[in-house]
């Protein structure tokens, strides 16, 4: 049984995205955790919905977006995505084909 090609055009992988890893590391105030790049890589962003969001008296929009790239089995669920449009939490990963040929990160924006 095959499992076809990517349910992808390469040319749709047109964003350049970085995926951020946290590393633990210490200051005078105690432990802290940093994000540093793991890979750049080409991406397709898609947005999949866009809620208004109160916090603190203040309306926000909180983003949901997929972001599809080659498989990579160092990306983790709660990495980061950092693109040219802003940043982004994994909140899941999925293998579409379960070939390990493409990821799909189904992510919420963090508002910076």
């Amino acid at each position: 049984m095959s499992r076809g090609s990517p349910k992808v055009d390469p040319g749709d992988l047109i964003h350049q995205v970085t995926i951020l890893h946290p590393v633990a590391s210490s200051d005078l105030s105690g432990s802290t955790e940093t994000m540093e790049p793991l890979l750049t890589t080409f991406a397709k962003i898609e947005v999949v919905r866009g809620i208004e969001v109160i916090r603190s008296g203040q309306t926000t929009t909180q983003l949901f977006v997929t972001i599809t790239i080659w498989f990579d089995a160092r990306v983790l669920a709660s990495m980061q995505v950092q693109g040219l449009d802003g940043r982004y939490v994994i909140q899941s990963i999925e293998d579409p084909q379960m070939g390990n040929v493409l990821m799909v990160l189904n992510c919420v924006g963090i508002n910076e």
